[in-house]
């Protein structure tokens, strides 16, 4: 478990990331405050460099585990 900065515990879960812009991250790892909505990433994940090459490719939805296994 991790603490959220509200003060509540953050659950590990795989789920969607949806940025302002309209792009869809689906399965991506990460923790969620139940309580709040925060949400924390393991910079190992590399969220912002796949939503970089979503958006380069002009892709609206992706899949975080076929993305990173194609790509990388």
């Amino acid at each position: 478990m991790k603490n959220c900065v509200c003060g509540n515990e953050m659950q590990f879960i795989f789920g969607d990331v949806k940025f302002n812009d309209g792009l869809v991250i689906k399965n991506v790892p990460h923790y969620e405050c139940d309580y709040c909505g925060e949400h924390s990433y393991d910079l190992s994940t590399k969220i912002l460099k796949i939503a970089k090459k979503a958006r380069i490719e002009k892709l609206t939805e992706v899949d975080f585990l076929e993305f990173t296994k194609e790509r990388y």
